[in-house]
């Protein structure tokens, strides 16, 4: 064989191993990850696909939580599965599940899609964190009687709302970060929305507030109340940003554009080099 085509093999084979390695390190293993995998049209209650959780679904009487299709898709995040519809029967509908393991320290970042198809101001829709005793740790959404996308919890008075207005039949990425004992036993909470997936953490949240104790984060939940409807999708824990806003496999044309570039770059220097064989 050539020369020039023994050395660009080797060549190319070390562009495309550091590309994966690359690629694989931004990919860390999560606490918790709910995508839907389910066939469409089935009641959530019991199901107990993803990972990272102890139990199947459990919802209150209230809840009426279906699987749909297809899941949501927000631009450039990794996503897999269906999603899951809510339209309560009456009252406040939510459906839980409990963690393989608790939390307590650290930093906890959590994500989800949302799209809120029917709007009722009075009502509720959101995800929700519980601790060891069942209580409401932190919600985070559209509270009840506001318009703005909002969040509430221990030590938090009343509804503290982020200056971005709800709206109907839009999707959304919403990202909390929970960082544990950040005033003495108290937690810090950062509320980020519509964060671009694959970029760092901004430096401005939506909503930054010092809460009171959660205790033990020990279960996840989801909900609306009365005739508010959502679809909701790719339920995401972890320790890391990149963790819970991943970018999707799929290169942006800026990356494929640098790819060819580099590879592009590793032909040239093979012809101008036929004799030396670069990794």
């Amino acid at each position: 064989m050539p020369s020039f085509f023994h050395s660009f093999r080797f060549s190319l084979v070390g562009f495309f191993a550091l590309l994966l390695g690359t690629s694989s390190s931004a990919h860390a293993v999560l606490i918790a990850y709910e995508g839907f995998n389910y066939s469409s049209g089935l009641a959530l209650n019991g199901l107990n696909g993803g990972s990272g959780f102890s139990s199947g679904w459990v919802e209150n009487a209230a809840a009426n939580v279906d699987t749909t299709s297809p899941g949501l898709s927000f631009p450039n995040l990794t996503v897999s599965g269906n999603a899951a519809s809510l339209v309560p029967t009456t009252g406040a509908g939510h459906s839980t599940r409990s963690l393989s393991s608790s939390i307590d320290s650290g930093t906890l970042y959590v994500s989800y899609l949302i799209d809120p198809t029917t709007l009722v101001q009075s009502t509720f829709t959101g995800m929700i964190l519980f601790n060891s005793l069942d209580a409401q740790a932190v919600f985070f959404g559209k509270n009840s009687g506001v318009a703005n996308w909002s969040m509430s919890g221990i030590g938090i008075t009343g509804n503290l709302q982020s200056t971005t207005a709800v709206v109907e039949d839009t999707l959304n990425l919403l990202v909390l970060r929970v960082d544990f004992n950040a005033s003495g036993v108290n937690e810090r909470i950062r509320f980020y929305l519509n964060p671009v997936p694959g970029s760092l953490e901004p430096s401005t949240p939506a909503i930054d507030v010092i809460a009171g104790d959660f205790g033990t984060l020990a279960k996840i939940g989801f909900g609306t109340g009365n005739t508010s409807t959502a679809t909701m999708d790719e339920f995401r824990l972890g320790t890391t940003w990149n963790e819970v806003v991943p970018l999707s496999a799929i290169p942006e044309p800026a990356t494929a554009f640098l790819m060819l570039t580099g590879l592009g770059a590793i032909m040239l220097q093979q012809r101008l080099h036929p004799g030396k064989a670069r990794i």
